[in-house]
């Protein structure tokens, strides 16, 4: 931004390095201005300027928890995953802000939850000891959401505890895939082994988590399957799905550009295939959904039940998801507790369902043409199938809609 603002003061925005200018004329090919210099000490940044959000700083929010402040303390990540941006943008860097600064910025923020937005932490294992300690001290107790690797829990489980101290504690874990092969096919660096046994131990000690899984257009029917008894086996049931993208730049990007199907960038968005699909493309996206909904049903049945974020916080999930027919009733027993019961709220089947429901339902097949998922809020032609999910029941969700749509379109 510095150096954006200074070529303006100086009457050209080509001077300013670090951008990536368009012809004014509309045509013709971008040109680069270089790159930005690296500031070596993030100490140095001025303080968040938090007075100037303070008016809708009370909406932000991450799944169940509200408000929420996000606060970085350290950029870049020295892995080079091949689906990955952030190592590209700083260029395999990482640089930290001190424990102290840290500290400094946390004591100014009144929500009390924050989501640290640093893509690895605890990778300097000391600082995140330091950190913890000096939290502590200072007396700060917050509602914390961190990002990490599942290697760093297992080499270092203590780093959990000593955080839990610092008030609570949920983590997003990129797990990517269940298999060594597919952890070694997108150059992740670690193990399916590793995976499994962090799960295990933030199970033990009580810690929710989040994990992410990559969804690769390659995979047929029995590779959907594989991930969803994986999650009935583990629990996992608060996890998120990304369609496998190769993101311009991207080492991904360069292996797979030729092979993309379209150049609409909206597309871009890590729900869409962007690849070709083994599966017919319906088929791809029905699968798709199932996982989503299979999660959606589970999660939210922990969280109208008064369950953490994470289903695995404090009590145990649902054993399996031992039927559709158990599901509904627990689901409808934990919205009775939590004294909002809608009225006339079903399944798709037709029985009567509590607020907090995952429903895939068939729309008119398209005629033709590939199709694509498309969230709500942008027009969808053709729906071939929709993942409905309405998270009311405890009156904590901030969603503002009522309904979130995952529905499949004509390009």
């Amino acid at each position: 931004m510095p150096p954006l603002v200074d070529a303006l003061e100086r009457g050209s925005i080509s001077y300013g390095a670090g951008s990536r200018l368009n012809a004014f004329n509309g045509g013709g090919a971008q040109r680069s201005t270089g790159c930005a210099p690296m500031r070596a000490n993030l100490d140095t940044l001025p303080m968040p300027a938090r007075h100037l959000i303070s008016h809708y700083a009370p909406e932000y929010y991450i799944n169940f928890r509200k408000p929420l402040a996000l606060m970085e303390t350290a950029r870049g990540c020295p892995f080079k995953c091949n689906f990955c941006s952030v190592w590209k943008f700083h260029d395999s860097t990482f640089r930290e802000k001190s424990p102290d600064r840290v500290v400094a910025e946390l004591a100014a923020i009144e929500a009390p939850n924050v989501f640290i937005t640093d893509d690895i932490f605890w990778l300097d294992v000391r600082r995140g000891e330091e950190l913890a300690k000096k939290i502590k001290e200072a007396g700060i107790k917050k509602y914390f959401t961190v990002q990490t690797r599942t290697d760093i829990i297992c080499k270092f489980p203590h780093l959990i505890e000593m955080w839990k101290d610092c008030g609570q504690l949920s983590i997003f874990l990129g797990l990517e895939s269940i298999t060594d092969e597919g952890l070694d096919a997108v150059n992740k660096s670690n193990t399916a082994a590793n995976n499994v046994r962090a799960l295990s131990i933030l199970k033990e000690l009580g810690v929710g988590f989040t994990p992410n899984f990559i969804v690769d257009p390659a995979w047929d029917h029995d590779d959907f399957a594989r991930l969803r008894a994986w999650i009935e086996e583990t629990g996992a049931y608060n996890s998120g799905f990304s369609v496998l993208t190769p993101l311009p730049g991207t080492d991904l990007w360069e292996t797979a550009r030729n092979q993309v199907t379209t150049h609409d960038w909206e597309m871009f968005d890590i729900i869409h295939a962007v690849l070709p699909t083994k599966l017919p493309l319906a088929d791809f996206y029905e699968e798709y959904s199932r996982l989503c909904g299979m999660c959606w049903r589970c999660a939210t049945a922990c969280a109208a039940r008064r369950a953490p974020t994470s289903p695995w916080g404090r009590r145990s999930p649902p054993a399996r998801c031992r039927s559709a027919r158990s599901r509904r009733d627990e689901h409808r027993q934990g919205v009775q507790q939590a004294g909002d019961v809608p009225q006339g709220a079903r399944t798709a089947g037709g029985a009567a369902d509590a607020a907090n429901t995952a429903v895939l339902t068939p729309g008119p097949q398209p005629r033709t043409g590939r199709h694509q998922a498309r969230i709500s809020g942008r027009p969808a032609r053709e729906p071939v199938w929709t993942l409905k999910c309405s998270p009311r029941a405890t009156g904590r969700v901030s969603e503002p809609r009522a309904t979130q749509t995952l529905g499949l379109r004509s390009a």
